[in-house]
């Protein structure tokens, strides 16, 4: 389940920049994340094997 603070696409879809900020901030999480998270929600998009 997704945290409903982020943002989805416009048809409510999870997409990249759901989880991932599109700019780099040297105070964020590693990867990019938006949250930290117990990795979960990663499995969604990012599985062993995949990208």
């Amino acid at each position: 389940r997704v945290d409903p603070s982020l943002p989805l696409a416009k048809n409510g879809e999870v997409v990249c920049s759901t989880c991932h900020q599109p700019h780099y901030d040297p105070k964020g999480y590693p990867k990019r994340l938006r949250v930290d998270n117990d990795k979960k929600m990663c499995g969604m998009c990012h599985w062993k094997g995949g990208d």
